[in-house]
């Protein structure tokens, strides 16, 4: 198993930016009930969901780091820590969001 995963690595293509979960607009937050995904590469999608989440702050966050040393990622963890998931998901179906529920 070791040897297979080592040769898949070693063969893999580098990961797109931005879509390994490391910034701010693209990431998996734990909600008050389980997790949701956000999803907002796309700079009018991601200042809708600023504007929609009373987050203007964030808006030029985007792509900062999704890591506890960023003060601007943290207020995005205590936002989602408001709600259960499938309530976030219905908020955002609601606004045209690209945030949906882990399950």
């Amino acid at each position: 198993e070791v040897r297979l995963c080592a040769a898949v690595l070693s063969t893999a293509a580098p990961p797109v930016p931005f879509r390994d979960g490391a910034a701010v607009c693209r990431v998996v937050h734990r909600a008050r009930e389980g997790e949701v995904a956000l999803a907002a590469l796309e700079p009018h999608l991601w200042a809708r969901f600023c504007q929609k989440a009373g987050l203007p702050e964030l808006v030029e966050a985007a792509f900062g780091p999704a890591s506890p040393e960023n003060p601007l990622y943290g207020a995005l963890c205590a936002f989602f820590a408001q709600r259960p998931a499938q309530a976030w998901e219905a908020w955002a179906r609601e606004e045209g969001l690209p945030l949906r529920a882990v399950r």
